[in-house]
């Protein structure tokens, strides 16, 4: 059952041996450069005799290190650290550099180990430590002394550096400066990397930051970057704008280069679809959501209809009624150029191994959840998005490492959503290094308070303070004390469930104990008493949900008053309305991010769409835009 929408008025109907052999090295070292000097060197020795031929060099300075003066020590430390980074072994190459004394340096020296020093952190996921480093007094005054090789790779290293920071403008900055550095040949990869520097930033800020008055250089890539992040323009008022950019700034180094996604607009336009298919579920147990994300695609329809944007035709198919082969056929047969659905993953799957897709498709499901670490590979003209709850889950990991936090607890519903968030979380902390000190489970049925409780180990706090009472046989003054061993706290859990565990949390002493959670604690109330008990949560946060005042919200707010729990649908449905003719551009540019309402969408290399959220913090009950990590 089908039906046709023209454009019309508005109505509204997703170790080895070489390992081992260097930590025995390091070790002994380690220990010979602790507080006894008159250790034997016995098994410096023997380490040294164990390992292959291409480490020798390694064993020699690091006995070389054991038997000299600290400044020379220091140099041959700083060498041993060189090569066994070269090496790959980069754990021990840091270790080693903790026992160098910078001051005891000459200039050459001091600046390699700088280098060697930040990228070491950099690439242990200790950005601060990088940070410090390449902000040190005197490695600047050095700057104008280094060799071109040198102010390459420390330029490269703090482009980097900046771009992981969110620091957008010095990220920019930094590589403008590095273009003297370059050879010609190197100057488009730099721009390459300044280009995706810039669309990791807000569509906001680069407003922002084209609104001032900067060197020619940085304007033109503030406006072209703001253009090019503009949500609301289409594609045809996108070219136009980039086009009188072209010609306002013909000097600009973009102006004859343009970044490769901008460079696909003509044939974006040429080649987008005229008519789409619609295909979501109007009975069943999908259809509220369905309904959600019709709803927020017809939003967006026809906010692009009354902006004077070009729409394609639409038909509207009811995925829950008929075989869904059967409808996809029944929607290539009535002209359709793209198919928007289905949503129940059983039905993606079917698609999935039809042979003959000749119309790509955009389910708005996955049929696993998309990661860049493990793609499984999909029909060709699939495209799969959706919200997957792995993707903030993982970005939580991503985002409280980096903060610093290394260990840990785990707080999640019983359930196989919670299931698949506490995986995703608990392999992307383990991958980076992190330790998952413990993992409780509530069933929401009253169990908050004992479930946090165990979680915290108050319960052997009491068991302690039992037995000592029994053994003196008197009352002693009692104040249970909660383990220490956690720096950080995942909490996985809905609107409703949060609002009692963060404060069961503080009841329970662990109020001091930083929690990250997904974007599924907030439902975007400005009750600012119904948020109040998870003041200081950081989550990931859904544009949609922050942009209270913005047009496409306000319109769906006040026609179809959406609850809460459907809040994330509706903004599911607009970007997929934003996504459609952007698809292949998309596949092509696999750097590419779109800002949409859900987050800033990339495609990996099989069809999905990862999500990548923006973050907020609660406050006094109110979400608020939690501000660049080397900010707070």
């Amino acid at each position: 059952m089908s039906t046709v929408l023209k454009n019309s008025p508005r109505h509204f109907p997703r170790l080895g041996a070489s390992r081992i052999a260097t930590v025995l090295i390091a070790s002994a070292l380690l220990s010979a450069c602790g507080s006894n000097p008159s250790r034997d060197q016995g098994s410096l020795q023997q380490a040294a005799a164990q390992i292959e031929h291409p480490q020798q060099s390694v064993a020699q300075l690091l006995k070389l290190a054991r038997s000299s003066q600290p400044r020379d020590a220091s140099q041959y430390l700083l060498q041993a650290a060189q090569q066994l980074s070269q090496q790959e072994e980069l754990s021990w190459a840091q270790n080693l550099l903790k026992n160098v004394d910078p001051m005891l340096l000459g200039n050459e020296d001091f600046i390699e180990y700088s280098l060697l020093t930040g990228k070491l952190a950099m690439e242990d996921g200790s950005y601060f430590l990088a940070k410090d480093t390449f902000s040190s007094e005197r490695l600047a005054t050095l700057r104008s002394q280094m060799q071109p090789e040198q102010q390459r790779r420390l330029g490269e290293l703090k482009a980097t550096l900046f771009t992981l920071l969110g620091e957008t403008q010095a990220g920019v900055e930094e590589r403008l400066q590095l273009r003297q550095w370059l050879e010609s040949d190197q100057l488009a990869g730099n721009e390459r990397a300044l280009w995706q520097t810039l669309m990791m930033e807000s569509p906001e800020q680069l407003q922002n930051l084209a609104g001032k008055r900067q060197p020619f250089l940085q304007q033109g890539w503030y406006e072209l970057a703001a253009i090019a992040k503009n949500q609301s323009d289409s594609i045809e008022q996108q070219q136009a704008k980039v086009q009188q950019w072209q010609m306002n700034n013909p000097g600009h180094p973009a102006a004859a280069n343009l970044p490769e996604d901008l460079r696909l607009l003509g044939r974006l336009i040429a080649e987008q679809p005229r008519k789409l298919s619609l295909m979501l579920p109007s009975r069943g147990k999908f259809a509220r959501a369905g309904k959600a994300i019709r709803d927020g695609f017809m939003a967006a329809y026809y906010q692009a209809v009354e902006n004077g944007q070009q729409a394609p035709q639409l038909e509207l198919i009811d995925s829950s009624q008929g075989d869904i082969i059967q409808l996809y056929q029944q929607a290539v047969q009535g002209g359709s150029d793209l198919v928007i659905g289905p949503l129940d993953k059983r039905q993606v799957k079917r698609l999935n191994d039809v042979s003959d897709l000749n119309v790509p498709v955009l389910a708005m499901n996955y049929i696993q959840a998309p990661s860049s670490e493990q793609q499984d590979e999909y029909h060709q003209q699939l495209f799969q998005f959706g919200l997957a709850v792995e993707d903030e889950a993982r970005q939580c990991a991503q985002r409280a490492y980096l903060e610093g936090h290394r260990r840990a607890l785990v707080l999640a519903p019983q359930s196989a959503w919670g299931n698949r968030g506490t995986r995703a979380f608990m392999d992307e902390w383990q991958r980076l290094g992190g330790e998952i000190v413990g993992e409780q489970r509530f069933t929401g049925k009253g169990d908050y308070s004992r479930v946090i409780k165990n979680s915290l180990q108050l319960d052997l706090s009491e068991n302690r303070y039992r037995n000592l009472q029994r053994i003196l046989g008197t009352n002693l003054e009692f104040e249970p004390r909660r383990r220490q061993d956690v720096d950080m706290i995942f909490m996985l859990a809905n609107n409703n469930q949060a609002r009692q565990v963060k404060p069961t949390l503080a009841f329970h002493y662990a109020s001091k104990i930083p929690v990250y959670a997904t974007s599924h604690i907030y439902g975007g109330s400005k009750a600012s008493k119904t948020n109040r008990d998870l003041n200081g949560v950081r989550f990931t946060a859904l544009p949609w949900l922050m942009q209270e005042d913005e047009g496409l919200r306000q319109d769906v707010d006040s026609y179809a008053k959406p609850s809460p729990a459907y809040q994330q649908l509706y903004a599911l449905g607009a970007d997929s309305f934003a996504l459609y003719p952007r698809l292949s551009q998309l596949a092509q540019v696999q750097q590419l991010q779109l800002q949409g309402r859900t987050g800033r969408l990339q495609m990996l290399h099989n069809g999905q769409l990862a999500r990548q959220q923006d973050w907020a913090i609660m406050r006094n009950g109110k979400a608020q835009p939690l501000e660049n990590i080397s900010q707070q």
